[in-house]
C-alpha cells in the first residue's frame, strides 16, 4: 500500500506542472514567432519531471511506519515474559521484509523511525544524506 506522504503530493504538484508546461509548448510551437517560447517551456518541463522523479526516492522513505510487537517467551525462573520491541516493514521487489529496530525498553519510537529510514535508504540504495 502506498500513502500519501508531503514528498508524494509534492512530486504529483509537479508532474502536473509539467504536463501543464507540454500544452503550452505544443500550443506556443503552432503560433508562428513563439518557438523560442515553446522550446523554453518545454525544457522547464523536463527540468519539473526530474525534480518529481528524485521526489519519489524521498517518498519511499517516508512512506515508513514502525509498530510495537510484543515477544513473549516462556522462562523457567520467571515464568511468561513479555519484551517489546519495534519492527518496520517494506517492500522489495515482490515481497514484503519485516525488519528488527531496537527493544522499546532501550529507544523510543522516533529513535526507531529514524533507524528504520536509514536501514530502508540503505537497502533500497537511496542516498542518506539528503533525507535521513
Amino acid at each position: 500500500m502506498v500513502h500519501d506522504t508531503p514528498a508524494r503530493q509534492k512530486a504529483r504538484e509537479l508532474r502536473e506542472n509539467a504536463h501543464n508546461l507540454s500544452r503550452e509548448a505544443g500550443t506556443l510551437a503552432g503560433i508562428e514567432g513563439l518557438e523560442v517560447e515553446a522550446t523554453a517551456r518545454r525544457e522547464r518541463a523536463k527540468e519539473l519531471q526530474q525534480a518529481a522523479r528524485e521526489l519519489q526516492s524521498i517518498a519511499r522513505l517516508e512512506d515508513l511506519t514502525v509498530r510495537r510487537v510484543d515477544l513473549w517467551k516462556d522462562t523457567q525462573k520467571k515464568g511468561r515474559q513479555n519484551y517489546p520491541r519495534w519492527v518496520c516493514s517494506w517492500q522489495e521487489g515482490d515481497r514484503i521484509v519485516t525488519k528488527y529496530l531496537g527493544s522499546c525498553r532501550r529507544m523510543g519510537e522516533s529513535e526507531a523511525l529514524q533507524k528504520a529510514r536509514a536501514m530502508k535508504a540503505k537497502t533500497l540504495g537511496i542516498h542518506t544524506e539528503l533525507h535521513v
